[in-house]
Protein backbone atom coordinates (compact mmCIF):
# COMPACT_ATOMS: atom_id res chain seq x y z
CA UNK A 1 0.00 0.00 0.00
CA UNK A 2 1.43 3.35 -1.07
CA UNK A 3 2.03 5.78 1.88
CA UNK A 4 -0.49 9.15 2.23
CA UNK A 5 2.83 10.78 2.26
CA UNK A 6 5.85 10.89 0.56
CA UNK A 7 8.75 12.98 -0.71
CA UNK A 8 9.06 11.13 -4.11
CA UNK A 9 5.70 12.04 -4.87
CA UNK A 10 7.13 15.63 -5.12
CA UNK A 11 10.04 15.09 -7.47
CA UNK A 12 8.05 15.84 -11.05
CA UNK A 13 6.84 19.11 -9.61
CA UNK A 14 10.37 19.89 -8.02
CA UNK A 15 11.72 18.82 -12.07
CA UNK A 16 9.59 20.59 -13.73
CA UNK A 17 10.13 23.71 -11.54
CA UNK A 18 14.11 23.02 -12.10
CA UNK A 19 13.46 23.03 -15.89
CA UNK A 20 11.56 26.50 -16.19
CA UNK A 21 14.41 27.82 -13.87
CA UNK A 22 16.74 26.73 -16.47
CA UNK A 23 14.70 28.45 -19.11
CA UNK A 24 14.68 31.65 -17.15
CA UNK A 25 17.93 31.72 -16.92
CA UNK A 26 18.35 31.46 -20.48
CA UNK A 27 15.90 34.19 -20.54
CA UNK A 28 18.18 36.44 -18.92
CA UNK A 29 20.96 35.65 -21.40
CA UNK A 30 19.23 36.69 -24.19
CA UNK A 31 17.55 39.34 -22.66
CA UNK A 32 21.26 41.15 -21.52
CA UNK A 33 22.52 40.48 -25.50
CA UNK A 34 19.00 41.59 -26.42
CA UNK A 35 18.36 38.80 -28.29
CA UNK A 36 14.89 37.80 -29.22
CA UNK A 37 13.14 35.19 -26.43
CA UNK A 38 10.10 34.07 -28.31
CA UNK A 39 11.36 30.42 -28.71
CA UNK A 40 11.84 30.50 -24.40
CA UNK A 41 8.47 31.39 -24.87
CA UNK A 42 7.47 28.21 -27.15
CA UNK A 43 9.27 25.69 -25.12
CA UNK A 44 7.84 27.30 -22.10
CA UNK A 45 3.93 26.69 -23.63
CA UNK A 46 5.53 23.18 -24.27
CA UNK A 47 6.90 22.34 -21.47
CA UNK A 48 3.46 23.09 -20.01
CA UNK A 49 1.36 21.56 -22.13
CA UNK A 50 3.44 18.41 -21.32
CA UNK A 51 3.21 18.23 -18.00
CA UNK A 52 -0.38 19.78 -17.07
CA UNK A 53 -2.11 18.56 -20.96
CA UNK A 54 -0.85 15.29 -20.54
CA UNK A 55 -1.68 14.33 -16.80
CA UNK A 56 -3.22 11.37 -15.66
CA UNK A 57 -5.29 11.17 -12.47
CA UNK A 58 -4.11 14.04 -10.46
CA UNK A 59 -5.26 16.14 -7.52
CA UNK A 60 -8.73 15.24 -6.83
CA UNK A 61 -11.41 17.16 -9.13
CA UNK A 62 -10.65 14.64 -11.89
CA UNK A 63 -13.18 12.38 -9.94
CA UNK A 64 -16.33 15.19 -10.96
CA UNK A 65 -14.93 15.80 -14.48
CA UNK A 66 -14.34 12.27 -15.63
CA UNK A 67 -17.50 11.06 -14.72
CA UNK A 68 -19.38 14.22 -16.59
CA UNK A 69 -16.90 13.37 -19.67
CA UNK A 70 -18.11 10.02 -19.92
CA UNK A 71 -21.59 10.77 -18.79
CA UNK A 72 -22.77 13.62 -21.12
CA UNK A 73 -24.51 12.27 -24.39
CA UNK A 74 -23.17 13.76 -27.87
CA UNK A 75 -25.05 15.09 -30.41
CA UNK A 76 -24.35 12.21 -32.90
CA UNK A 77 -26.45 10.20 -29.79
CA UNK A 78 -29.21 12.19 -29.09
CA UNK A 79 -29.34 14.81 -31.68
CA UNK A 80 -28.77 18.79 -31.85
CA UNK A 81 -32.22 19.57 -30.71
CA UNK A 82 -32.14 17.05 -28.15
CA UNK A 83 -28.87 18.68 -26.22
CA UNK A 84 -30.20 21.75 -26.42
CA UNK A 85 -33.59 21.37 -25.08
CA UNK A 86 -35.22 22.14 -22.07
CA UNK A 87 -35.07 18.82 -20.73
CA UNK A 88 -31.50 18.35 -20.85
CA UNK A 89 -30.19 22.02 -19.51
CA UNK A 90 -32.50 21.83 -16.40
CA UNK A 91 -30.19 18.69 -15.07
CA UNK A 92 -27.56 20.94 -14.59
CA UNK A 93 -29.37 23.79 -12.98
CA UNK A 94 -29.28 24.81 -10.00
CA UNK A 95 -31.88 23.55 -7.19
CA UNK A 96 -32.74 25.14 -4.28
CA UNK A 97 -35.18 22.74 -2.72
CA UNK A 98 -32.31 19.70 -2.61
CA UNK A 99 -29.28 21.72 -2.04
CA UNK A 100 -28.03 21.08 -5.53
CA UNK A 101 -25.42 23.59 -6.30
CA UNK A 102 -25.48 23.06 -10.54
CA UNK A 103 -23.15 23.23 -13.03
CA UNK A 104 -22.97 26.26 -15.53
CA UNK A 105 -24.11 25.44 -18.72
CA UNK A 106 -21.49 27.18 -21.27
CA UNK A 107 -18.89 24.31 -19.55
CA UNK A 108 -21.64 21.58 -20.47
CA UNK A 109 -22.05 22.36 -23.53
CA UNK A 110 -18.30 23.14 -23.97
CA UNK A 111 -17.78 19.32 -22.95
CA UNK A 112 -21.17 18.05 -25.62
CA UNK A 113 -19.68 19.65 -28.43
CA UNK A 114 -16.32 18.61 -28.10
CA UNK A 115 -16.88 15.60 -27.09
CA UNK A 116 -19.02 14.76 -30.48
CA UNK A 117 -15.74 15.69 -32.01
CA UNK A 118 -13.35 14.11 -30.00
CA UNK A 119 -14.74 11.19 -27.43
CA UNK A 120 -11.72 11.03 -25.20
CA UNK A 121 -11.51 12.17 -21.98
CA UNK A 122 -7.50 12.92 -21.97
CA UNK A 123 -7.50 14.80 -25.18
CA UNK A 124 -10.70 16.83 -23.81
CA UNK A 125 -7.79 17.70 -21.03
CA UNK A 126 -5.36 18.72 -23.07
CA UNK A 127 -7.53 20.85 -25.34
CA UNK A 128 -8.33 22.83 -21.75
CA UNK A 129 -4.55 23.01 -21.20
CA UNK A 130 -4.22 24.28 -24.98
CA UNK A 131 -6.42 26.97 -24.10
CA UNK A 132 -5.56 28.19 -21.16
CA UNK A 133 -1.94 28.32 -21.69
CA UNK A 134 -2.20 30.34 -24.94
CA UNK A 135 -5.18 32.78 -22.64
CA UNK A 136 -1.69 32.92 -20.35
CA UNK A 137 0.66 33.57 -22.56
CA UNK A 138 -1.81 36.83 -24.11
CA UNK A 139 -2.02 38.42 -20.68
CA UNK A 140 2.16 37.39 -19.70
CA UNK A 141 3.14 38.88 -23.22
CA UNK A 142 1.35 41.96 -22.47
CA UNK A 143 2.72 42.53 -18.66
CA UNK A 144 5.16 40.61 -18.05
CA UNK A 145 9.09 41.46 -17.83
CA UNK A 146 10.24 38.01 -17.43
CA UNK A 147 8.27 35.47 -19.18
CA UNK A 148 9.51 32.16 -17.39
CA UNK A 149 9.42 33.74 -14.06
CA UNK A 150 5.73 34.31 -14.44
CA UNK A 151 5.17 31.00 -15.07
CA UNK A 152 7.12 29.89 -12.29
CA UNK A 153 5.38 31.82 -10.23
CA UNK A 154 2.14 30.97 -11.52
CA UNK A 155 3.02 26.91 -10.59
CA UNK A 156 3.96 27.98 -7.34
CA UNK A 157 0.80 30.64 -6.54
CA UNK A 158 -2.32 28.72 -7.67
CA UNK A 159 -1.55 27.25 -10.91
CA UNK A 160 -1.58 23.67 -9.80
CA UNK A 161 -4.94 24.39 -8.21
CA UNK A 162 -6.06 26.18 -11.22
CA UNK A 163 -4.95 23.44 -13.52
CA UNK A 164 -5.88 20.47 -11.81
CA UNK A 165 -9.09 21.21 -10.00
CA UNK A 166 -10.13 24.02 -11.58
CA UNK A 167 -11.17 23.34 -15.03
CA UNK A 168 -14.18 25.98 -15.03
CA UNK A 169 -12.67 28.69 -13.10
CA UNK A 170 -9.59 29.11 -14.85
CA UNK A 171 -11.50 29.93 -17.97
CA UNK A 172 -13.49 32.81 -16.55
CA UNK A 173 -9.95 33.95 -14.78
CA UNK A 174 -8.48 33.95 -17.40
CA UNK A 175 -10.91 35.81 -19.82
CA UNK A 176 -10.85 38.24 -16.96
CA UNK A 177 -7.00 38.74 -17.56
CA UNK A 178 -7.10 39.28 -21.01
CA UNK A 179 -10.28 41.91 -20.16
CA UNK A 180 -7.45 43.79 -18.14
CA UNK A 181 -6.24 45.50 -21.10
CA UNK A 182 -9.95 47.15 -21.33
CA UNK A 183 -9.78 48.77 -18.07
CA UNK A 184 -6.56 50.42 -18.74
CA UNK A 185 -8.33 51.68 -21.98
CA UNK A 186 -11.42 52.56 -20.45
CA UNK A 187 -13.55 50.45 -23.13
CA UNK A 188 -16.62 48.72 -21.26
CA UNK A 189 -18.19 46.62 -23.97
CA UNK A 190 -15.00 44.55 -24.43
CA UNK A 191 -14.93 43.76 -20.99
CA UNK A 192 -18.42 42.74 -20.06
CA UNK A 193 -18.14 40.44 -23.30
CA UNK A 194 -15.15 38.39 -22.29
CA UNK A 195 -16.40 38.50 -19.07
CA UNK A 196 -19.59 36.77 -19.54
CA UNK A 197 -18.00 34.98 -21.88
CA UNK A 198 -16.06 33.59 -18.76
CA UNK A 199 -19.80 33.62 -16.62
CA UNK A 200 -21.26 30.89 -18.99
CA UNK A 201 -18.42 28.64 -17.43
CA UNK A 202 -17.98 29.50 -14.29
CA UNK A 203 -20.25 31.75 -11.94
CA UNK A 204 -17.65 33.16 -10.23
CA UNK A 205 -17.08 35.55 -12.76
CA UNK A 206 -19.47 37.87 -10.96
CA UNK A 207 -17.57 39.07 -9.31
CA UNK A 208 -14.99 40.59 -12.34
CA UNK A 209 -17.83 43.00 -13.47
CA UNK A 210 -17.40 45.30 -10.66
CA UNK A 211 -13.18 45.56 -11.04
CA UNK A 212 -14.23 47.53 -14.00
CA UNK A 213 -14.69 50.78 -12.03
CA UNK A 214 -12.03 50.42 -9.32
CA UNK A 215 -8.92 48.64 -10.41
CA UNK A 216 -7.59 51.48 -12.11
CA UNK A 217 -8.05 53.77 -9.29
CA UNK A 218 -5.44 55.17 -6.57
CA UNK A 219 -6.76 53.70 -3.62
CA UNK A 220 -6.41 55.84 -0.30
CA UNK A 221 -3.51 55.51 1.84
CA UNK A 222 -5.70 55.40 4.47
CA UNK A 223 -7.79 52.48 3.39
CA UNK A 224 -5.01 50.55 2.22
CA UNK A 225 -3.42 50.44 5.22
CA UNK A 226 -6.69 50.32 7.59
CA UNK A 227 -6.92 47.01 5.04
CA UNK A 228 -3.49 45.90 6.67
CA UNK A 229 -4.05 46.77 10.10
CA UNK A 230 -7.91 45.53 10.64
CA UNK A 231 -6.93 42.74 8.66
CA UNK A 232 -3.77 41.28 11.20
CA UNK A 233 -6.02 42.38 14.30
CA UNK A 234 -8.69 40.15 12.59
CA UNK A 235 -6.02 37.05 11.46
CA UNK A 236 -4.26 36.68 14.61
CA UNK A 237 -6.50 37.06 17.22
CA UNK A 238 -8.79 34.40 15.19
CA UNK A 239 -11.45 37.05 15.25
CA UNK A 240 -14.88 35.23 14.24
CA UNK A 241 -17.47 37.30 12.68
CA UNK A 242 -18.13 36.00 9.16
CA UNK A 243 -20.56 33.35 9.07
CA UNK A 244 -23.86 34.11 9.77
CA UNK A 245 -22.82 37.62 7.38
CA UNK A 246 -21.59 35.02 4.29
CA UNK A 247 -24.82 32.82 4.85
CA UNK A 248 -27.31 35.93 5.00
CA UNK A 249 -25.65 37.44 1.77
CA UNK A 250 -25.52 34.44 -0.25
CA UNK A 251 -29.01 33.47 0.58
CA UNK A 252 -30.09 36.45 -0.71
CA UNK A 253 -28.22 36.29 -3.66
CA UNK A 254 -28.91 32.79 -4.48
CA UNK A 255 -28.91 30.12 -6.82
CA UNK A 256 -25.71 28.40 -6.95
CA UNK A 257 -23.80 30.71 -4.64
CA UNK A 258 -26.20 30.13 -1.74
CA UNK A 259 -26.52 26.29 -1.53
CA UNK A 260 -22.34 26.47 -2.30
CA UNK A 261 -21.86 28.62 0.85
CA UNK A 262 -24.09 26.01 2.99
CA UNK A 263 -22.59 23.45 2.35
CA UNK A 264 -18.96 24.20 2.93
CA UNK A 265 -19.94 25.61 6.11
CA UNK A 266 -21.46 22.60 6.80
CA UNK A 267 -18.30 20.57 6.61
CA UNK A 268 -15.80 20.38 9.25
CA UNK A 269 -13.10 20.25 6.63
CA UNK A 270 -14.07 23.14 4.31
CA UNK A 271 -14.95 25.63 7.34
CA UNK A 272 -11.59 25.17 9.41
CA UNK A 273 -9.60 28.72 9.89
CA UNK A 274 -5.93 29.28 8.44
CA UNK A 275 -3.44 29.97 11.12
CA UNK A 276 -0.16 31.70 11.26
CA UNK A 277 2.58 30.08 9.32
CA UNK A 278 5.16 30.77 6.80
CA UNK A 279 2.40 31.80 3.99
CA UNK A 280 1.23 34.49 6.77
CA UNK A 281 4.58 35.87 7.21
CA UNK A 282 5.18 36.05 3.04
CA UNK A 283 2.13 37.66 2.48
CA UNK A 284 2.29 40.48 4.93
CA UNK A 285 5.84 41.17 3.41
CA UNK A 286 4.88 41.21 0.01
CA UNK A 287 2.26 43.55 0.98
CA UNK A 288 4.69 45.67 2.77
CA UNK A 289 7.26 45.48 0.06
CA UNK A 290 4.36 45.63 -3.08
CA UNK A 291 2.63 48.94 -1.12
CA UNK A 292 5.70 50.90 -0.05
CA UNK A 293 7.14 50.39 -3.77
CA UNK A 294 3.84 51.11 -5.76
CA UNK A 295 4.87 54.75 -6.75
CA UNK A 296 8.43 52.92 -8.45
CA UNK A 297 5.82 50.48 -9.91
CA UNK A 298 3.76 52.91 -11.15
CA UNK A 299 6.30 55.23 -12.54
CA UNK A 300 7.79 52.10 -14.33
CA UNK A 301 4.56 50.61 -15.98
CA UNK A 302 1.28 52.56 -15.04
CA UNK A 303 -0.63 49.15 -15.58
CA UNK A 304 0.72 48.17 -12.24
CA UNK A 305 -1.70 50.53 -10.62
CA UNK A 306 -4.20 47.59 -11.40
CA UNK A 307 -1.66 44.49 -9.69
CA UNK A 308 -1.24 46.41 -6.73
CA UNK A 309 -5.19 46.85 -6.53
CA UNK A 310 -5.73 43.47 -7.63
CA UNK A 311 -2.87 42.19 -5.05
CA UNK A 312 -4.71 44.60 -2.02
CA UNK A 313 -7.68 42.37 -3.08
CA UNK A 314 -6.17 39.55 -2.19
CA UNK A 315 -4.79 40.21 1.19
CA UNK A 316 -8.82 41.37 2.02
CA UNK A 317 -9.22 37.59 1.49
CA UNK A 318 -6.76 36.52 2.75
CA UNK A 319 -6.71 38.62 5.96
CA UNK A 320 -10.76 39.11 6.51
CA UNK A 321 -11.73 35.83 5.14
CA UNK A 322 -9.50 33.34 6.74
CA UNK A 323 -12.06 31.86 9.21
CA UNK A 324 -13.47 30.01 6.38
CA UNK A 325 -10.25 28.19 4.68
CA UNK A 326 -12.19 27.39 1.36
CA UNK A 327 -13.04 31.25 1.10
CA UNK A 328 -9.62 31.79 1.38
CA UNK A 329 -8.41 29.03 -1.33
CA UNK A 330 -11.06 29.63 -3.67
CA UNK A 331 -11.42 33.32 -4.12
CA UNK A 332 -8.00 34.48 -3.21
CA UNK A 333 -6.98 32.37 -6.36
CA UNK A 334 -9.32 35.22 -8.32
CA UNK A 335 -6.55 37.65 -7.42
CA UNK A 336 -3.36 35.83 -6.93
CA UNK A 337 -2.04 36.49 -10.61
CA UNK A 338 -0.73 39.68 -8.96
CA UNK A 339 1.73 38.04 -7.95
CA UNK A 340 2.59 36.38 -11.59
CA UNK A 341 3.39 40.51 -13.14
CA UNK A 342 4.34 42.25 -9.74
CA UNK A 343 7.63 40.28 -8.77
CA UNK A 344 9.00 40.36 -12.18
CA UNK A 345 8.09 44.18 -12.17
CA UNK A 346 10.20 44.68 -8.39
CA UNK A 347 12.92 42.52 -10.35
CA UNK A 348 13.26 44.45 -13.14
CA UNK A 349 12.67 47.65 -10.93
CA UNK A 350 15.86 46.98 -9.04
CA UNK A 351 19.53 47.97 -10.68
CA UNK A 352 21.77 46.46 -8.51
CA UNK A 353 22.82 42.95 -9.57
CA UNK A 354 23.20 41.54 -5.73
CA UNK A 355 19.71 43.04 -4.82
CA UNK A 356 18.06 40.62 -7.99
CA UNK A 357 20.09 37.56 -6.40
CA UNK A 358 19.07 38.19 -3.31
CA UNK A 359 15.16 38.38 -4.37
CA UNK A 360 15.74 35.47 -6.88
CA UNK A 361 17.15 33.04 -3.94
CA UNK A 362 14.22 33.98 -1.68
CA UNK A 363 11.31 33.44 -4.64
CA UNK A 364 13.06 30.40 -5.34
CA UNK A 365 13.62 28.62 -1.75
CA UNK A 366 9.78 29.65 -1.04
CA UNK A 367 8.66 28.41 -4.02
CA UNK A 368 10.73 24.76 -3.87
CA UNK A 369 9.18 24.98 -0.20
CA UNK A 370 5.80 25.34 -1.55
CA UNK A 371 5.94 22.86 -4.52
CA UNK A 372 6.53 20.61 -1.79
CA UNK A 373 4.56 21.17 1.11
CA UNK A 374 1.88 21.17 -1.48
CA UNK A 375 2.42 18.08 -3.41
CA UNK A 376 3.46 15.86 -0.75
CA UNK A 377 0.67 13.84 -0.57
CA UNK A 378 -0.55 10.34 -2.56
CA UNK A 379 -3.64 13.29 -4.53
CA UNK A 380 -0.83 14.81 -6.01
CA UNK A 381 1.06 11.76 -7.12
CA UNK A 382 1.82 12.62 -10.89
CA UNK A 383 1.71 10.43 -13.96
CA UNK A 384 1.74 11.12 -17.68
CA UNK A 385 -0.37 9.07 -20.48
CA UNK A 386 2.74 9.27 -22.46
CA UNK A 387 3.83 6.68 -20.15
CA UNK A 388 1.15 5.10 -18.58
CA UNK A 389 -1.41 6.29 -16.03
CA UNK A 390 -3.11 4.25 -13.39
CA UNK A 391 -6.84 3.77 -14.18
CA UNK A 392 -9.50 5.73 -12.87
CA UNK A 393 -10.38 3.14 -10.75
CA UNK A 394 -7.71 2.24 -9.39
CA UNK A 395 -6.59 6.10 -8.72
CA UNK A 396 -10.23 6.36 -7.43
CA UNK A 397 -9.46 3.40 -4.67
CA UNK A 398 -6.22 5.25 -3.66
CA UNK A 399 -8.41 8.38 -3.00
CA UNK A 400 -10.92 6.45 -1.03
CA UNK A 401 -8.34 4.59 1.26
CA UNK A 402 -5.99 7.94 1.99
CA UNK A 403 -8.45 10.37 2.52
CA UNK A 404 -9.35 10.27 6.25
CA UNK A 405 -5.58 10.00 7.03
CA UNK A 406 -5.19 12.98 4.48
CA UNK A 407 -8.10 15.15 6.07
CA UNK A 408 -7.57 14.38 10.03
Amino acid sequence: MMETFDFSYTIPYLALFLAFVVLLFWEFRLMNAEKDTTYIRWISIILFLFFFGLRGFVYTDWAIYYRLFNDLPTIGEDGLANVLSTDFSKEFITDVSVGKPGMELGFIYFIVFFKSLINNYYAFVFTNTLIDILLLNVFLKRYSKYYTLSIILFMVFGGYILEFNLMRNIKALMLFLISIKYIQERRIVPFIILNVIGFFFHSIALVFFPLYFILNKQWPKWLVWGIFIVGNILFIFQIKYLQTFVITVSDLLGGRMGVKTRLYFASDFYSQSYGIGLGYIERVLTFLVMVLSQRKLKEQNAYNLIFINCLILYFVIYFFFSEIMVAVERLSLLFVFAYWILYPELLFLLKKTLYKWILLLLLFAYSALKIIQANINIFARYDNVLFGIESYEDRNTKVYNNQDALFK
